[in-house]
């Protein structure tokens, strides 16, 4: 009969160090797709936002269609509107956005509306203002700022916006 001398032994522990590290690993690459993919969804999720909030705010600009109610809300400090030199918060703080814009409630239930501020960036008048239905055209940019329902994830969307409003 033939002693082993102990390396049947060695060998397989040395084999279950090997697989235990394996499957160590295996595990830490899970949980890192799985941190990725919540992020992803939450970014996501905040982009889906901000979109729902630009089209709101572009809806209510659209639906006023005479000079003065728009002005109205740009001079009166309304809001979430800014007048032409008008200082506005810095929109890259997400602290200053409360209480400085318009929350759009597009969707019902939701932890954390959309938000947004209108800036009035040019008024060219028009040609003749006594031409009966002249147009005034109203430059404005819209900046959005949509989270998603945790708010760990924030996106900031802006566009510039032409409206031709009757001036008279």
């Amino acid at each position: 009969m033939k002693h082993q001398q102990g390396s049947a032994l060695i060998f397989s522990l040395v084999i279950l160090l090997v697989m235990t590290l394996i499957g160590i690993t295996s595990m830490s690459t899970s949980t890192l797709e799985e941190k990725m993919a919540a992020n992803d969804r939450a970014q996501k999720t905040a982009f889906q936002n901000a979109e729902t909030g630009m089209l709101g705010a572009e809806t209510t600009l659209n639906a006023q269609t005479y000079y003065g109610e728009l002005y109205e809300d740009f001079t009166a400090g309304n809001l979430g509107y800014y007048d032409m030199g008008a200082p506005v918060f810095d929109i890259y703080d997400p602290e200053q956005w409360a209480g400085n814009c318009i929350q759009d409630n597009v969707i019902a239930d939701q932890d954390n509306p959309p938000c947004y501020i209108v800036e009035n960036l040019a008024l060219i008048p028009p040609e003749n203002p006594f031409e009966p239905g002249a147009v005034t055209r109203l430059i404005t940019r819209v900046t959005v700022r949509g989270t998603d329902d945790s708010n760990t994830a924030s996106v900031l969307l802006q566009t510039y916006n032409e409206k031709q409003i009757v001036s008279n």
